[in-house]
Parts: structure tokens; C-alpha cells; sequence
């Protein structure tokens, strides 16, 4: 089912130019199991194959690859960001004590980092960041209720830089893409299990800490 997926993306929607590249990042980021790089690197070796490596050749690639794409992705990615606004603080008051965060300690964490402004910040390096997979960041925003203009504004701009490192590695590699996106999403299943020890080493320890008090 994912080459006949991959293969349409490929075939009939990339070839529609810049609205196909939007269309195909839109879907990319909401069916999960589809690489993530996949039609980045695609419509990197589709437009701009075997042309050189000129000032003039990446500001095409950003025009038509990297801002479609990063439009595409932000929307898709509401999705998860609209579930985890509206049914994780219901989830945590309900299953919290199951896994040793409450939603108490979700409003202390919401506050914290409404002081420091780092909530942004960490959104803008996750989306930036190939190892981490795009689901991380757009549950965190959501869970912690960050104001939608601020989401939106800077998933776009770390996705921008994501896109555009995608789309010059399909530009570079030609038809070996394939496999570079296969070895990319192998690595956000990586940053995935990373980020699942982290979230159960926190769990372990909160109820050590609790039967200790």
C-alpha cells in the first residue's frame, strides 16, 4: 500500500508544480506511516535535477519546494495539535495518576514556560530538526495550549528549514532519494523511541520520588 501511495504522490500529484508539492506535504504529514521526506525529496529531484548548485537554482528551490511544502506541513500537522489541545487535558485528569503526570502538573508546566518563553523555542528546533519526528512537537503545542498564531508561526519557520534541507538532499542525490527518505524516517522512528524512554524514565521516576515521600 506505501509504494502504490508513494507512487501516486509521485505520478499525479507532484506533477501539479507548486500546488502539488503542497498538496503532497499536506497529506505526507497527516497519513503518519508515509516518509516524512519523502515528497520534499521528491519535488526536489522533480524540479530542479541535474541543474547546478547556483544562488539562483536554491532560491528556486525555496520558492517552489520549501515554502509549499512548509505550508503544507503546518496545516497538516493542526491535526495533531487540534487533538492534543482539546482531549489531553481531559486524558491527563482521567489517566494521569496511571502514568505520574496530573493535569496540576500540566498547569505548573504551562506556567513555567509562559515565564521563560521557551515553549516557541522548542517548537522551532523540533520542526527544524529532521531526527525529530513532527508529531513530538505539534502534541507538545497542543497539550500545553500554546495560542495557535504562535504555533503556526513558528512550525512554519522551523519547517522551512526541514523542507529545504529535504528538498537539496532529493536535488543532490537524484534518484537515490528514495532511500535517503527510507534512512530519514528510519531516524525519527529513533528520535520516536528516544522520546517514548524519556516520557517513561520520567514516569519511573516521579513514582519513585512519590513513594519516597
Amino acid at each position: 500500500m506505501l509504494e502504490t501511495l508513494v507512487t501516486w504522490l509521485q505520478s499525479v500529484i507532484l506533477p501539479l508544480g507548486v500546488t502539488g508539492v503542497f498538496l503532497g506535504s499536506l497529506i505526507e504529514e497527516v497519513i503518519a506511516f508515509i516518509p516524512s521526506a519523502m515528497v520534499q525529496m521528491a519535488s526536489g529531484l522533480m524540479f530542479l535535477g541535474g541543474q547546478p548548485l547556483t544562488a539562483s537554482s536554491f532560491l528556486h528551490l525555496f520558492l517552489i519546494v520549501s515554502i509549499p511544502a512548509s505550508i503544507g506541513v503546518t496545516i497538516g500537522s493542526l491535526l495533531v495539535y487540534t487533538m492534543a489541545y482539546h482531549v489531553g487535558e481531559p486524558a491527563l485528569e482521567k489517566y494521569g495518576k496511571y502514568i505520574g503526570f496530573s493535569k496540576y502538573q500540566l498547569e505548573k508546566l504551562q506556567k513555567k514556560l509562559s515565564r521563560i518563553r521557551t515553549d516557541e523555542l522548542l517548537i522551532l528546533v523540533a520542526r527544524a530538526l529532521p531526527i525529530v519526528p513532527s508529531v513530538v512537537p505539534s502534541a507538545f503545542a497542543g497539550l500545553i495550549k500554546m495560542p495557535l498564531k504562535s504555533y503556526l508561526f513558528f512550525t512554519l519557520i522551523g519547517t522551512l528549514v526541514r523542507t529545504t534541507i529535504y528538498g537539496f538532499i532529493g536535488w543532490q542525490v537524484g534518484t537515490l532519494y528514495t532511500t535517503y527518505a527510507k534512512e530519514t524516517d528510519h531516524v525519527e522512528l529513533i528520535g520516536s523511541i528516544i522520546v517514548l524512554l524519556i516520557i517513561f524514565g520520567y514516569i519511573i521516576y516521579k513514582k519513585r520520588k512519590n513513594r519516597v515521600y
